[in-house]
């Protein structure tokens, strides 16, 4: 904790605060100040001092006992929701539907897991998603938890968050109910909607008067027969890239198809343009003048070996990787990379080979085939639960180049096994 402190002492001295005058109980000290005086209405001491743990001397201590409502509202205070808004009976990120999509995220994210946690880690992976942009900007980019199979695919990040829903105070829909909420700010939130439907009296209104008084003009009519030659096109050029397999070729053929065929005007270009999705992998240009499907300041993924093995297959969308199995080490930018490529590679061939032997490989795979060909095959890759010393590992949370570390070992002590073997056999066969 003082490591910490330190480390953000600047930051710390923009507030005031002195990094010296922290300790491990200023979080706890805080956070009690905060509840009990940080406004007019807060929880009453009782349901503070019984969610802390503490004891009440006499009576108090005798008679006073945890209840579900204080102990809410003590809850929504300390998380920093502001009391003095409707948004404090904000409802927490929640799905809209519970379909495969995210049963499947939520295999991803969290394997193995209890069946009896199922609903807390619905809620945890829901809050995540809904967070994305926020971590992503708060932990950049290049954090290891977007190189996760589940973070690293834009596609079903889009999907999932568009299937979550927030809400203030109540969602009828799906019979959640903000818990904890005193009646200020119930009134408040009653209020809030009350404000927002007055506001958009005059929209309606000047709509309706303009659905009534419409015209139908001759640019209207225009518009819609380009938006149509257009769509017709979109089919043509789906098949072209079809028949390129997405080439560079298909591209200026596909340039020149929007440039001399498209009859409708810059925005219905445009349109059509946008409405073909092109999946091509860029060339980067490095400061030697070669070409490579990786810039030059290209890094190996860090994390698990599921993580390492589902960029082998899939690449990094995010960032426009190709599956890390097309790389050559000519594409690696220096030696140690280079050199920590071959164990990259030698790992994931380990698996690989068993998954050829499954028939569980494809030319291009997804995730969700990668990481089933990877919980199918991760027995070629195991490794002890017990170290020499006889600690436990965390096996599931070893990071891919302690994984090819213990491996290698492995490997040495069994090769150096064998040949203090080989001379004894050979001495009885005499």
């Amino acid at each position: 904790m003082k490591k910490f402190f330190t480390k953000h002492r600047e930051l710390l001295s923009l507030f005031g605060t002195d990094a010296h005058s922290l300790g491990s109980h200023s979080t706890r000290k805080g956070a009690y100040t905060m509840v009990s005086s940080g406004s007019t209405a807060c929880p009453s001491m009782a349901s503070i001092v019984t969610r802390v743990g503490w004891r009440l001397a006499g009576a108090m201590d005798r008679y006073s006992y945890f209840d579900a409502a204080g102990d809410q509202f003590v809850g929504r205070t300390v998380c920093g929701l502001p009391i003095m808004s409707p948004q404090f009976a904000s409802l927490p990120p929640h799905w809209i539907q519970v379909d495969d999509a995210v049963r499947e995220s939520l295999a991803i994210a969290f394997p193995g897991a209890p069946e009896t946690l199922h609903n807390v880690l619905l809620h945890c992976l829901a809050s995540a998603v809904a967070h994305y942009e926020y971590l992503r900007e708060l932990l950049g980019a290049d954090h290891r938890l977007f190189r996760t199979s589940l973070f690293s695919n834009p596609d079903r990040m889009a999907q999932l968050r568009n299937n979550i829903r927030c809400g203030v105070q109540s969602d009828a829909e799906l019979n959640l109910h903000a818990t904890g909420v005193p009646p200020h700010v119930a009134i408040m939130h009653q209020l809030e909607e009350v404000r927002i439907g007055v506001r958009q009296v005059p929209a309606m209104v000047a709509q309706t008067v303009a659905e009534r008084t419409a015209v139908v003009s001759m640019d209207g009519v225009a518009a819609a027969v380009r938006a149509a030659v257009s769509e017709s096109h979109r089919d043509i050029l789906s098949e072209l890239l079809r028949r390129t397999a997405g080439t560079y070729t298909s591209l200026c053929v596909v340039g020149m198809f929007l440039t001399h065929k498209c009859t409708g005007s810059a925005s219905a270009r445009t349109a059509a343009a946008a409405a073909v999705s092109v999946t091509m992998v860029p060339m980067y240009t490095w400061t030697d003048g070669t070409k490579h499907p990786v810039p030059q300041s290209f890094a190996l993924p860090k994390g698990t070996v599921l993580t390492a093995w589902v960029q082998y297959c899939c690449g990094d969308p995010a960032v426009q990787y190709p599956p890390l199995r097309s790389l050559l080490p000519t594409d690696m930018p220096t030696n140690a990379i280079r050199k920590r490529f071959s164990d990259f590679k030698w790992l994931m061939r380990k698996i690989e080979q068993q998954a050829e032997r499954a028939h569980l490989m494809g030319v291009e795979m997804t995730i969700e085939e990668a990481t089933r060909a990877y919980n199918i095959c991760r027995g070629a890759v195991q490794v002890p639960e017990l170290t020499e010393k006889r600690r436990k590992r965390r096996v599931g949370q070893m990071q891919w180049t302690s994984t090819v570390k213990v491996l290698r070992m492995s490997d040495d002590m069994l090769n150096a096994a064998n040949e203090d073997v080989s001379p004894n056999e050979e001495d009885t066969e005499e």
